[in-house]
């Protein structure tokens, strides 16, 4: 599983590769990610994708090596956001956790896993999934796009967060979603 520090975006607070991951990351690699890290013209989520595919080519050995923040690991616990585990039926939640314990699963292949257990749940379940946070203040027209992109099982999960993130641009600012907190700073900057 690899540490939401490794989620760059274009913050201030985060302009290269912590020294601790730089040491263990083969030359190549660390000057793919400062390529991200650097790249002006790519998004704070298209930076984060450039960087999972980067750090899911890794070999699992390389993985091993690169060191986990104190504390708990990121995401949720088993892969299943708050409110879901009450919602879900006992087999998809079942198998939505096996997915997000399966180390062998890159990030991006947890993600589509996960979508294609999600699809299959009829709508009354989805219905009723915890919406996140601020879904009440978006217009309806919004929200029914939203629901309606939820439902559509010919899409993958990058083409479903794709069109998502259309939809919020549409917005106007104050509607919008926030932008994810930047990761933290690098462990030797901590005391």
């Amino acid at each position: 599983m690899r540490p939401s520090y490794l989620d760059a975006s274009s913050s201030p607070s985060f302009q290269d590769v912590p020294p601790e991951i730089a040491a263990v990351l083969p030359a190549n690699i660390l000057q793919q990610m400062r390529a991200v890290h650097r790249n002006t013209q790519l998004t704070d989520h298209q930076k984060m994708d450039a960087i999972h595919k980067i750090m899911d080519s890794l070999p699992q050995s390389v993985r091993d090596r690169i060191p986990r923040p104190p504390g708990p690991p990121p995401g949720f616990a088993g892969g299943v956001p708050p409110g879901f585990a009450d919602v879900l039926p006992p087999d998809a939640l079942q198998k939505i956790k096996a997915i997000h314990s399966n180390n062998q699963l890159s990030h991006e292949q947890k993600r589509e896993a996960t979508d294609r257990i999600i699809a299959t749940l009829p709508d009354y379940v989805l219905d009723k999934l915890p919406k996140p946070p601020g879904h009440d203040r978006l217009p309806k027209k919004t929200r029914d796009q939203l629901r309606k992109l939820q439902r559509d099982t010919s899409l993958t999960h990058r083409q479903r967060m794709e069109q998502m993130r259309q939809i919020f641009d549409a917005l106007p600012a104050n509607l919008r979603p926030p932008p994810p907190p930047p990761p933290p700073p690098s462990f030797a900057r901590r005391s």
